[in-house]
Order: structure tokens, then sequence, then C-alpha cells
């Protein structure tokens, strides 16, 4: 049974503190409040947390999977699977059209949150003017948990359809670090040298993983192209 007034007071400490204080626990019981309206939720936060280990890892999981847990029908896996997706959305409108993307680290500042919530390997590609400003941004490929495609038509196409003069490249590795693979350096190549009959020059090639990228740039592997 709910403690009396406990939601109220939960939500009184969430609007005068933010999640200053809460445990990891207690944040997903305040969540789950707005999809389970007239239930219990600290048993179900705390289910979620014994099965996926982390705040990251419940909102990480699949729908089928948080489905498992015992209180959680599909309004709440539904609300849990939004809020990282939201996250993404939220840090993407900080970063307008027309940002200038020649500093590594506001590039990265730029991509990292683009990769939020996304539990694939994917490609995105990032059009920019001749003096680095941004026209266009977009995912183009989308493959396994550990593998992505390069499709190197795609990616001609759609920087010619915005008239870019320089791209960035940027996927993301969903285990290990962020350091560039062999598989990773042999398909940048292939790109900068198809592109440059083009007039497109790739500017970089960024790994993601989890809050880290690495620029291949900065690492001296683009000397070798």
């Amino acid at each position: 049974m709910v403690h009396s007034g406990h939601r109220e007071r939960l939500k009184a400490r969430f609007s005068e503190t933010g999640l200053m204080g809460f445990s990891p626990h207690e944040a997903l019981e305040l969540l789950l409040f707005y999809a389970i309206p007239r239930q219990d939720t600290n048993p179900a936060a705390h289910m979620l947390l014994d099965k996926f280990g982390s705040i990251a890892g419940v909102f990480d999981a699949s729908v089928p999977s948080l489905k498992e847990v015992d209180g959680i029908g599909d309004s709440a896996a539904c609300l849990l699977k939004l809020i990282p997706h939201m996250a993404r959305l939220y840090e993407e409108s900080k970063n307008s059209i027309g940002l200038i993307l020649t500093e590594s680290e506001t590039i990265a500042q730029y991509i990292i949150p683009k990769f939020i919530g996304r539990n694939n390997e994917s490609i995105l590609v990032i059009c920019l003017d001749q003096k680095g400003k941004l026209l266009s941004s977009k995912f183009l490929s989308e493959g396994s948990i550990d593998r992505v495609n390069v499709n190197i038509r795609e990616i001609a196409k759609y920087a010619l359809e915005v008239q870019a003069s320089n791209i960035i490249l940027a996927h993301n590795h969903t285990y290990g670090l962020a350091l560039p693979s062999n598989a990773d350096i042999i398909a940048t190549e292939a790109v900068v040298k198809a592109l440059r009959p083009l007039s497109v020059s790739v500017y970089d090639h960024y790994i993601v993983a989890q809050n880290d990228c690495v620029s291949m740039r900065d690492s001296g592997i683009f000397s070798s192209f």
C-alpha cells in the first residue's frame, strides 16, 4: 500500500531540488507515477534496477524485456523508452543549423547527443559548406548491434543534394571503446577516395562510444589517405 501523501512529497522534493539527493530507485519511482497512476511504483522501480543494473540499463532495455518486470505494462514501458530519445532531441535542439563545426570539441559536442538511445551501430553524415558551417545532418545507415555497412553511393548522393563542400562521418561502437577498427579505417578511406572526384572532402570521421568519441583526423589516420 502506498503511504499517504508519498507521491505528493516526492513531487514536492523534485519541484524544490530537482533530482538532487534522489536515489536511482526514487527517480524511477517518480517517473513511473506518470504511467502508473494508482499503484505503488516503488517495487517496480527496485525490480527494474535489479534486473537491468542501472538507470542506463533500464532506459536501454527493449520493450519486451521491460514488460517482463511485474507492474510494467505498455504505458510504463513506452514512457521508459521515450526518455533517452527525448534527451537526444533536447540536446540536438541546442545545436541549430548554421553552427560552425571546425573545432574537435565543438564537433564532439554536436555528435555525441545524436547517438543517445541508439542501440545498433549507425552512420551519421554531417554536411558542411566550405567554411565549416553546418548545412544538414542525418543517419544514412543502421546495422546490427556490432556492425553497420557503409553505403558510399547514399553518402555521395546526400552530400551533393545539400551542396556540401565537406562532410564529417560519425558512427557508434555499441560495445568497447571509441577507437577506430581496421574495418573503420578501410571504409573511411574508400569514402574519401570516392568523394574526391566530386569535390567533396571528408573532413573527419568520429567513433562514438557512450559519452566518448575519437577523431580519426586528430589520431593521425587521415594523413595516410
